[in-house]
């Protein structure tokens, strides 16, 4: 009785640390999904705000051809000026980029050792369940029958009188089955 009512609180406690795993998994999950969301609606964001500078400088440029002819040292140093921005803005961009893809796959590795972690954790709590019942539990109960063996033996040698052969002994229909 006692064995099968641990290996229920095992199983149970087994269970609930499964559980427990599978919804910090899924709620991991959402965040992940929440990022990669929050990274595209960047990526849009950035994406639109370079389109706008592209426009932009392109309008400048436009404007400036206008007034090279009379300021020239003046067109080259903005065009100088506008090439840089869109540079260090194309480069932020990537960086920016870069970074996101970074943290996906720092999240991606995360998950994976926590899952190693999770799997590392039934197998050992499947070791001991095991270790528990071989080198606890069965000597247990080896003494048990043991015990029980020389109590009605000793029962039998020093009983005043017998009981006849028909009458069986409470103790010993638990010890037979």
């Amino acid at each position: 009785m006692g064995h099968a009512v641990f290996e229920w609180v095992i199983a149970i406690a087994v269970l609930v640390l499964f559980a427990s795993n599978i919804i910090f998994l899924w709620r991991i999950n959402e965040t992940l999904k929440a990022l990669m969301v929050n990274s595209q609606q960047m990526n849009e964001r950035v994406n639109a705000m370079l389109n706008e500078a592209h426009g932009v400088l392109s309008d400048a440029r436009g404007a400036i051809a206008a007034l090279v002819g009379e300021a020239r040292p003046v067109v080259r140093a903005i065009a100088t000026t506008a090439n840089e921005l869109t540079d260090m803005v194309h480069r932020q961009a990537l960086e920016v980029r870069g970074l996101l893809r970074d943290t996906v796959l720092i999240l991606r590795n995360k998950v994976e050792q926590l899952d190693d972690l999770v799997t590392r954790t039934t197998e050992r709590v499947d070791e001991t369940t095991a270790t528990i019942q071989r080198q606890i539990l069965e000597p247990v109960r080896e003494i048990h029958y043991l015990t029980t063996a020389i109590r009605r033996a000793a029962g039998v040698l020093f009983a005043g009188r017998r009981r006849s052969v028909d009458r069986a002994y409470h103790d010993e229909e638990l010890f037979i089955g």
